[in-house]
């Protein structure tokens, strides 16, 4: 099926929701990829050139203002510390802005583009593909209770979250909804759900 992607050299804009991101402890980043299946895909010319166009004007802003805030903290000796890290910020701008310069529209011929859709897999980008990190545990102690239900986890299995503020479910509380969990799994492709399966252990290796 005849299809477009994004590409600058040999790689590709990788298919996740935002390819560029910018945030203040990370700077700017671009995600890619160097296969063409796993590239973003799109049914048109049109919305992947207008996504250049857009992406090209954002990095000229940020460069601007990284070249503001580089002299202004400059100019001010008790934060000259933070030189080093605009200068880093400015350079990973100017690298991404670079690799869209270069970009051009190619046209792919594929079997299954992925197109959006209701179903796909895919992983937010800062937690990765770490496969499924729920932990199954038990203390001896009363600091902790189950975020459904409320009981003090003294002694009772529990199941943990850990990512951020960590959340703790029992095991009582997913025993009554494994039927309801189980049918809504079963109830999902089974290519997408071998898929998923076998994403999550790789992950976890």
């Amino acid at each position: 099926m005849k299809c477009y992607a994004i590409k600058s050299g040999n790689e590709y804009i990788k298919d996740v929701p935002r390819p560029i991101s910018n945030s203040y402890y990370h700077g700017a980043e671009i995600e890619v990829v160097d296969a063409d299946d796993e590239a973003k895909h799109y049914k048109n010319k049109s919305a992947p050139k207008a996504w250049i166009k857009k992406n090209l004007a954002n990095m000229v802003d940020y460069i601007a203002i990284a070249k503001k805030n580089i002299a202004e903290t400059k100019s001010n000796q008790h934060h000259s510390y933070y030189v080093k890290s605009y200068k880093d910020a400015l350079d990973k701008c100017n690298r991404i802005k670079k690799w869209i310069e270069n970009a051009v529209v190619v046209e792919l011929d594929l079997e299954k583009p992925n197109f959006p859709c209701d179903l796909k897999l895919r992983f937010n980008r800062w937690y990765g593909n770490k496969g499924s990190n729920m932990k199954l545990n038990k203390e001896t102690h009363s600091r902790y209770c189950c975020k459904s239900c409320g009981v003090i986890l003294k002694n009772i299995p529990y199941y943990e979250l850990p990512e951020g503020n960590s959340t703790k479910i029992c095991v009582a509380c997913l025993y009554l909804r494994q039927e309801a969990i189980k049918i809504a799994f079963e109830g999902l492709p089974e290519d997408f759900r071998t898929q998923f399966t076998n994403e999550l252990i790789l992950g976890s290796m």
